[in-house]
């Protein structure tokens, strides 16, 4: 998988070259929404439509209430594909994902809640492959384009996005095997990788994705010499960070306990990492929940049960949720920055 063309928040457009690519018969087009609650009734999320060839057109519509459509015109030939589906109230943030498998017949529309993790989708049958010209043509300044203001970033890739976010660490990330360092990004199905809990442990599964640094997707830099780690660790928001302390025994009775790195933005010891457009992202799997070392910060690692979707039981520490983590970082932000009565 490979990012053609982004569009960031700033407005800016990041692309890469593919040589001698015309058409692009495999890829995702993947949009992130956030929705305005004053706002009501359908929105022309995305389209391009060629000023001079009426007929080449590409139009991406979202109505809260009924759902979403994608209409794609090339000369006579025309697909609209349709995922029927009302938002919850809750609903303030999309990731929108259309993927086309032109030479398999087959195309997928889906809709994410990042709020609720509710995820709905549509297939189709006999998309269109999409012409180099009109993808560029999609990042093009008016009078080619038109891109609604909810839309805070959107991308097209030459392979499937991967739905969710998954728990993973920048591929850079050194983790330690029974021989010595090894990068994320060099581990492999098989190979064993040393655990906090159990020694060293078989890789089951491994992914490596790239996805833009934008939005949900945006990664945390966990900042040295904090946590533990003698270099800052990139993981993603939903990377589950071991913390232990004074303030976790006060508070919960326990010796460590798993946060998402999210919650631990606090633009001085962690951050969103926004400085580079797309970041390499490596997800592992073993036979249970583990805890890795990650350059000395202890990093969860993925698990999926049995099943075909995520499931995160038998969690190797206990995981706060969203309210106990405000009095946590309360307190350990206070206990950092006195201040005089």
């Amino acid at each position: 998988m490979g990012w053609i063309a982004i569009s960031d928040p700033m407005g800016r457009t990041h692309t890469a070259r593919l040589p001698g690519v015309r058409l692009l018969d495999r890829g995702s087009l993947l949009l992130e929404v956030v929705l305005d609650p004053d706002v009501s009734g359908p929105i022309t999320l995305l389209q391009y439509r060629d000023v001079q060839d009426r007929s080449r057109a590409i139009c991406l519509t979202l109505d809260p209430s009924t759902g979403l459509r994608l209409l794609q015109q090339q000369g006579a030939r025309e697909t609209c594909l349709t995922q029927a589906c009302a938002l919850e109230s809750e609903a303030k943030t999309l990731r929108i994902l259309y993927a086309w498998n032109a030479p398999d017949r087959c195309c997928r529309l889906s809709i994410e809640c990042v709020e609720t993790g509710t995820l709905v989708q549509a297939n189709g049958r006999d998309p269109l492959p999409m012409p180099m010209s009109d993808i560029a043509a999609l990042f093009s300044p008016a009078p080619y384009r038109h891109k609604d203001a909810a839309v805070l970033w959107y991308g097209v890739t030459t392979g499937v996005v991967p739905l969710g976010l998954d728990a993973s660490l920048s591929a850079s990330t050194i983790l330690h095997g029974p021989s010595g360092p090894v990068r994320a990004d060099r581990v492999e199905p098989g190979d064993l990788v040393m655990t906090v809990d159990h020694g060293a442990q078989p890789v089951r599964w491994c992914r490596r994705f790239s996805l833009p640094a934008m939005g949900s997707f945006a990664p945390v830099r966990l900042r040295a010499p904090y946590y533990s780690a003698p270099r800052d660790l990139v993981v993603s928001q939903t990377a589950r960070i071991v913390l232990l302390g004074s303030e976790v025994e006060y508070l919960f009775g326990e010796d460590e306990v798993l946060v998402q790195a999210r919650h631990l933005v606090n633009n001085r010891t962690a951050l969103f990492e926004t400085r580079r457009s797309v970041i390499d992202h490596v997800s592992l799997m073993f036979d249970r929940h583990e805890l890795l070392d990650a350059g000395g910060c202890s990093v969860e690692s993925l698990y999926r049960g049995r099943g075909t979707i995520a499931v995160h039981n038998h969690s190797a520490r206990r995981e706060l949720h969203d309210y106990e983590m405000i009095t946590l970082m309360g307190m350990r932000d206070a206990a950092r920055n006195p201040v005089a009565a």
